[in-house]
This record gives C-alpha cells, structure tokens and sequence, in this order.
C-alpha cells in the first residue's frame, strides 16, 4: 500500500503471501523509499531523551527512546513526548533541550541519534 495515498499497486496483488510479506519486510528495513507521488519518504531515527529533576518522575524512567522522522525539529519532540507522556502537559512549553553541552531552538532539527537533555525550567540567583 502505497504510504501517501492508501492505494495497492496493481502488482502487489499479483504476488504469492510468501512473496508479500517479503515486499513488507523490505520496505520496514530500507533506508528510503520513493512514493508513489515520487517523494521521498524519511527514515526514522532513534532520539534518547534524558529526563532531569521531577521529570522523571512524572515520565517514570530516566531515560526514554523515541522514533521520529529524520530531521525532526524540537517541536516534533515535544509533540512526540506529549502523545507519549501526557503528565508532562502543563511543563512542555517551559521545559528546555540541550545536546552536546548547548540548549536547542524550538525549530532547530535533532541530530541524528542524539541523546537530548531535558531540563525543567531553572531559576534563582
């Protein structure tokens, strides 16, 4: 099924089971794939997020894994861990990202397998 517009290509229907569970196995471990539109769909990457303070436990670990589309900004994370962990709703818009030693932009793009710090909101003197 094509994954843009829901439509099976007319030889998919031609082929044996054997045969289309390998067409879906292939298409789960490619690195990329064009559309049948001719856009090129992204591969997912694997962001770890650490969790710091009170976050873990409204999170109840540490240290998550998440999959997002390759280039995936600081928003797309935050949405991700919003669908994923509801109890962080009322401190996602005050939460602060970092990776490698410097905070992120809300539209900044992850970096590929990057292992993201996430802070509460600090304050004091």
């Amino acid at each position: 099924m094509c994954r843009l517009c829901g439509i099976l290509p007319v030889w998919f229907s031609r082929l044996l089971p054997a045969e289309i569970g390998r067409v879906i196995m292939n298409a789960r471990t490619s690195t990329s794939k064009i559309g049948g539109s001719g856009a090129l769909l992204q591969e997912a990457v694997q962001i770890r997020v650490r969790f710091f303070a009170g976050l873990k436990d409204r999170v109840g670990s540490e240290l998550v894994q998440l999959e997002l589309p390759q280039g995936a900004t600081v928003v797309q994370l935050k949405e991700k861990l919003l669908a994923s962990y509801p109890s962080l709703r009322s401190a996602i818009s005050r939460l602060v990202f970092a990776v490698d030693n410097r905070y992120l932009k809300a539209e900044e793009e992850l970096p590929k397998d990057a292992e993201v710090f996430c802070f509460p909101p600090v304050s004091g003197g």
